[in-house]
């Protein structure tokens, strides 16, 4: 998997490779909505390593459980002109995989295992690991 950082300074990933997944995340689910229904129940905003991407996913989610359109648009004036910039790069990026369901689980299992890493390391997730192999 490739990381990044975005084009724009202001903005930097301290995970780049978590954030190439909560990309992908929010690349899949702004356009999809069963798909973003899907991921509600499998990932949390606070799981996101970088800020922005996780404010855009909690947004996202907030729409959703009001029964509201999810229009990224309609957010441009909340965001800085780096950010919208970001935001239009990972939506023009839209959906690459022929399975974008896959795509979204193989990514939320990815950014899971870099929040257990920054909550507590590689032991925390050996044992979250142990646990479900006992299952």
């Amino acid at each position: 998997m490739r990381t990044r950082q975005p084009r724009d300074r202001e903005l930097r990933y301290e995970n780049p490779a978590s954030a190439l997944c909560e990309e992908r995340v929010l690349a899949v689910t702004l356009q999809d909505k069963a798909l973003l229904e899907f991921a509600e129940v499998r990932l949390d905003p606070e799981e996101f390593s970088a800020p922005f991407l996780g404010r855009m996913y909690a947004k996202a989610l907030e729409k959703l459980n009001a029964e509201q359109a999810i229009n990224p648009a309609a957010w441009m004036t909340e965001l800085s002109e780096a950010e919208v910039r970001l935001l239009t790069d990972i939506l023009a990026g839209g959906v690459k995989s022929k399975d974008p369901k896959q795509e979204l689980e193989d990514c939320i299992k990815k950014i899971k295992q870099e929040a257990i890493k920054r909550q507590g390391g590689d032991d925390a997730l050996l044992a979250i690991l142990r646990k479900k192999q006992e299952e």
